[in-house]
């Protein structure tokens, strides 16, 4: 297992392979069973453009070296913890409830600054009336910008994954330690060669995205390795 493990990295990515050098098994032997089902995790962190400042983000999950992945509520439900799976499902939906409005808010607070922007630049010499609504729409969207962050941020406070990422790790191995008991297969370390924890050095992955914070809203870059 150790060559199979050290050489699943396009999975974590969504891509798929035939590792090369791994010995051939019949589809239905317990080995390739095992191959075929394990639980695979990654660690996942965020780095703030402004800050540089890196953070643990959670982890990337698959399934058998073809990497199937386990997004989320996924993850707790292929290891078995069905509980974990409708905390996570909950605790996604309460975040989303509590970002949408604000985001809402500042999106609509910056078409109003441009709208506004747009109305004064075209208006003709003048037109007080068309001025004036237009400069009143864009303060409107100068106010409604910053509060929207503003009252999204509560949702940076929830996290879905009801378990830390220890945990997680610990999930996945026991899964796997259960699942080669099941197959008549060896449970020793050495046998198993760890292939739920973050060891499997999986390709890496960039993803930018954008990141509330007290201060105001800034990007940040998602690296999984």
């Amino acid at each position: 297992m150790r060559s199979l493990i050290r050489t699943v990295a396009a999975p974590v990515v969504g891509l798929s392979l035939l590792v090369a050098g791994l010995p051939a098994h019949a589809e239905d032997s317990p080995q390739r069973q095992y191959e075929l089902n394990y639980i695979g995790v990654a660690g996942a962190f965020t780095t703030n453009s402004e800050t540089g400042a890196m953070q643990p983000a959670g982890v990337l999950a698959w399934r058998g070296i073809y990497g199937k992945p386990l997004p989320g509520a996924d993850f707790y439900d292929a290891v078995g913890r069905p509980d974990l799976a409708a905390s996570y499902r909950s605790r996604s939906h309460l975040r989303t409830a509590l970002a949408v409005p604000g985001l809402t808010i500042a999106v609509g607070g910056t078409v109003a600054m441009f709208t506004g922007l747009e109305m004064l630049a075209t208006s003709k010499p003048g037109s007080n009336g068309r001025m004036k609504t237009a400069l009143n729409v864009f303060l409107a969207g100068c106010i409604a910008e910053p509060l929207g962050g503003v009252l999204a941020l509560p949702a940076m406070a929830v996290n879905p994954d009801p378990v830390s990422v220890p945990e997680i790790l610990q999930l996945a191995d026991e899964h796997n330690r259960a699942l080669r008991e099941s197959l008549g297969l060896p449970v020793s370390d050495e046998e198993m060669d760890a292939p739920a924890r973050a060891t499997a050095t999986p390709a890496p992955k960039l993803a930018l995205g954008i990141q509330l914070a007290p201060g105001g809203a800034g990007l940040s870059l998602t690296t999984t390795f």
